[in-house]
């Protein structure tokens, strides 16, 4: 926290691809949540995937694009905030903050309005007959409350299984937390390719890095299930249902959620 400046809905730090600072502001707001640069945004469910290297890009109405939000997104997401928010992101990139979710979803970032917004809103459901998703997203299915299951087998440490089953505070105080992660031997090649400029100790996990390791064993998966939980949030509104995901990656989610989207029914805006 000591690298953000934070006031009321006010974030300031650095994006770790571009290395720019950017300035994060989160109001109340009537209605679905938004997501832009000022008269420029959209609600979530009408943002889409521009692409994207090791992150989330979105696409504004405008065709203006913005880098790495999906931390951002998963805060939203995991606190439940889909209507009653204003986010507005003066830059091209969401800052880094702590790594993970919890500087956004926590204290000022997410309006208390919005919080208390979530708790009756309405949601969408997942047809019972479940299905399969393309790429490594696998399964979808239909179940009473709201989960997902990311599974990974990437080799030690971030072979294992992390799973959220739609509680605000297990998200902040288990899921938020997990810092993103890479390994230092890739470094100079994502810096040639103008990424991860800005990797600060204490916030960048490195693998291969003993003195950069992760707080437990189990961090980088968790860090999987927000990253998750940050591509879902695009849906606009929590699921009803459950979700397995193998080998999760940002390319795959994006293949798969427009086929999920539209195996949606009975889908309502929330707000």
């Amino acid at each position: 926290m000591s690298r953000v400046a934070a006031e009321a809905a006010r974030i300031r730090d650095r994006g770790i691809h571009s290395g720019t600072e950017t300035l994060l502001t989160l109001a109340a707001a009537e209605g679905p949540t938004t997501l832009g640069r000022g008269a420029d945004r959209a609600p979530l469910a009408a943002l889409r995937f521009s692409g994207g290297d090791r992150g989330t890009d979105v696409e504004l109405p405008s065709g203006a694009r913005l880098r790495t939000v999906e931390h951002l997104l998963a805060a939203i997401a995991g606190v439940g905030a889909f209507a009653g928010a204003r986010v507005d992101l003066e830059g091209e990139e969401a800052p880094l903050c702590d790594g993970g979710a919890r500087t956004f979803a926590e204290g000022p970032a997410v309006p208390r309005e919005a919080r208390r917004a979530a708790r009756d809103r309405a949601r969408g459901a997942i047809p019972g007959r479940g299905g399969d998703l393309p790429g490594r997203a696998a399964r979808w299915s239909a179940r009473d409350g709201r989960g997902l299951v990311p599974l990974a087998r990437f080799g030690v440490p971030l072979e294992g299984v992390a799973s959220w089953e739609g509680d605000p505070g297990d998200f902040l105080s288990r899921v938020a937390p997990a810092r993103t992660f890479g390994a230092a031997r890739e470094l100079e090649a994502l810096r040639a390719r103008g990424l991860a400029t800005y990797v600060p100790e204490g916030v960048v996990v490195a693998l291969d890095r003993p003195e950069r390791a992760p707080r437990d064993p189990g961090e980088p998966i968790r860090h999987k299930l927000l990253d998750v939980l940050g591509d879902l949030a695009t849906l606009g509104a929590p699921l009803v249902g459950a979700i397995t995901v193998q080998r999760p990656s940002h390319r795959a989610l994006h293949a798969a959620l427009p086929r999920l989207r539209a195996a949606l029914r009975d889908f309502s805006q929330p707000g």
